[in-house]
């Protein structure tokens, strides 16, 4: 599709835009919704990374697996502690279980998807300014956003399979997880106003 069709099938009051709307502006408002969507799929993949090692630690600890990282810790302690690594030591906390392996297929398009989050999180609009300014380049970020999302769907899939499979596995699911989660913090907010009061 041309540019220019791009632009007149976008204007429309179908797509909530009006004639005063200008084309620009209407291309720089598609630009970030892309953006934001495909920052998105990153965020989605995060947190699967987050379940993942946490299923995985229940499941350490169901067997009894006490090599196992954060063997000792309560839920709440591993969900917290993971939320604060970033993508490549939570790939590298993956890489290193012995116990619950992951192909190497996904493994390398969780490197490679990592390298490029990083690029869209870190850099992407520095690289990207001078595109920001033409119909022409705000019309190519909008279709690398997309490639960007379509790209990583499928690993996206994947690691939400994996997830289930492992809180299936460790007799939980998501909704469970994050239960569970905010109980141990309740109990540990209500340990500690009890502590100050002593």
């Amino acid at each position: 599709m041309s540019s220019d069709d791009y632009i007149a099938n976008l204007l429309t009051p179908a797509n909530g835009y009006g004639a005063l709307d200008d084309e620009m502006s209407v291309l720089r408002r598609e630009a970030m919704a892309y953006f934001g969507r495909a920052i998105y799929r990153c965020q989605v993949i995060e947190q699967s990374l987050i379940i993942i090692l946490t299923a995985s630690s229940i499941i350490a600890r169901q067997h009894g697996w006490s090599d196992f990282p954060y063997f000792n810790r309560d839920l709440s302690d591993v969900k917290q502690i993971l939320s604060k690594k970033s993508l490549g030591k939570l790939l590298n906390e993956i890489r290193k279980q012995k116990r619950v392996s992951i192909s190497l297929r996904v493994l390398d398009d969780l490197g490679d998807f990592i390298r490029k989050r990083n690029f869209f999180a870190h850099e992407y609009f520095y690289e990207r300014d001078p595109k920001m300014h033409s119909k022409k380049g705000l019309i190519e970020i909008v279709k690398e956003c997309d490639e960007f999302w379509e790209e990583y769907e499928s690993l996206e899939v994947a690691c939400d399979l994996l997830e289930s499979l492992l809180l299936e596995f460790a007799g939980m699911d998501r909704a469970m997880v994050e239960q569970k989660s905010k109980e141990l913090l309740e109990e540990h907010r209500q340990y500690g106003e009890s502590a100050d009061r002593h």
